[in-house]
């Protein structure tokens, strides 16, 4: 995990500054981060601030073009943030969960089609997270088997 994979989870869980600030202090001696508290807090914070820009210049590009012009330029990296802002969500709030479509997973980290590479790493990447899939209360041992529409439940390896 990285501070810019943290500073995406804590723009998405909205918490209030003080509880942001315990929540980075537990990250940082849960993942023994070697540098200081002070350190690791203010490259958060650039990422934080970093996000907010992203977020706004993109906004002025979909009024000023009217369409999505929000593609990954690495969609494996996107996977992999993607998977680790979910494993944050279920380590650090009451979600036991994330559930969604593969489709969703994959427009989202800008992949157009589903390959047998791109279900390759998504094995790898779920298995270096300690990931489980479940489809349909299953647990998926061959990805390659899940449909596009089916739903997809995350879930932490106990």
């Amino acid at each position: 995990m990285n501070p810019y994979d943290i500073a995406a989870f804590l723009s998405d869980v909205e918490l209030p500054y003080v509880k942001e600030r315990h929540l980075i202090k537990q990250i940082h001696h849960d993942l023994a981060v070697k540098t200081s508290l002070a350190t690791f807090e203010i490259a958060i914070d650039h990422c934080l601030i970093r996000l907010d820009s992203q977020l706004e210049r993109e906004l002025q590009q979909l009024r000023s073009h009217g369409e999505c012009l929000m593609g990954g330029v690495n969609p494996i990296q996107d996977m992999a943030h993607y998977l680790k802002v979910i494993k944050l969500k279920l380590l650090y709030t009451e979600a036991e969960y994330v559930k969604l479509k593969l489709r969703t997973l994959l427009k989202l980290v800008g992949y157009k089609r589903r390959g047998e590479k791109v279900m390759s790493e998504f094995d790898e990447l779920l298995d270096e997270l300690n990931l489980l899939v479940f489809v349909k209360g299953e647990l998926v041992i061959k990805r390659v088997e899940i449909g596009l529409d089916d739903f997809m439940t995350i879930r932490l390896r106990s």
